[in-house]
């Protein structure tokens, strides 16, 4: 028993640290589906401090950001005060215009998150509908201008940069994307410790790591923000 014990042990250690690990994720997308934490989440986008999605109960678009407090909210165009709004459990809300836009607070630890809607007549639904849709998408949504990092599928890691993360890959706006996907290399780079296809083409730098591709403006040295991760044998 102890020597089959012993074997199991030691399969399962081999098969443990068969792979190597990368920086810990704030957030990001894994098999297309993008995540903050240990939870998924409802949005189409994810930078960090900010996220926006499509609201299911109508198809309008909703942005959500974070701020401190009620008086730093700047989607309150029409001035509601913070006595007037609408408690539902752990969140607060008002509606403006007729009930065209929403604004919906959820309490955090140290800010609130910060949810936006503006519907036309055409799509306007009723409140109760609206405000649980909105609700649905926000409850496992995490915000912090503190987060640092976003990956890829665990393969590739953005870190120390401003990243969109959506289900077809990150972008660092002006300067990368990185996307499953191949390219015709005709040489390879060292970026950190991790060996990788690349060409230059067309004004554009593309590197190849396994099926992932990074392209990025010509020139633009993605070593320090960009991390491979690859599987030890």
């Amino acid at each position: 028993m102890r020597k089959k014990l012993f074997l199991a042990l030691t399969v399962s250690a081999v098969i443990l640290g068969g792979c190597s690990k990368g920086p810990k994720a704030d957030y990001g997308v894994r098999d297309g589906v993008i995540f903050n934490g240990n939870k998924t989440v409802s949005c189409t986008m994810h930078k960090g401090y900010a996220a926006e999605g499509t609201l299911q109960a109508t198809g309008d678009k909703i942005s959500i950001s974070w701020h401190k407090d009620f008086d730093d909210c700047g989607n309150n165009s029409a001035g509601v005060m913070s006595t007037d709004v609408v408690e539902d459990g752990d969140f607060s809300y008002f509606a403006m215009y007729l009930g065209t836009e929403y604004t919906v607070h959820q309490e955090k630890d140290k800010h609130m998150n910060c949810a936006y809607l503006k519907m036309s007549q055409e799509t306007a639904q009723d409140s109760a509908i609206v405000l649980q849709s909105i609700e649905n998408q926000m409850k496992d949504l995490i915000l912090s201008d503190e987060f640092n990092t976003c990956t890829l599928d665990d393969k590739v890691y953005v870190t120390g940069v401003e990243c969109e993360a959506r289900s077809s890959g990150l972008t660092v706006p002006g300067q990368f994307v990185v996307q499953k996907g191949t390219v015709q290399t005709t040489s390879t780079v060292d970026v950190g410790d991790v060996t990788v296809g690349f060409i230059s083409n067309g004004g554009y730098d593309y590197y190849q790591f396994g099926e992932y591709v990074v392209k990025a403006v010509a020139g633009y040295d993605i070593s320090p923000y960009v991390t491979f991760v690859e599987a030890k044998h």
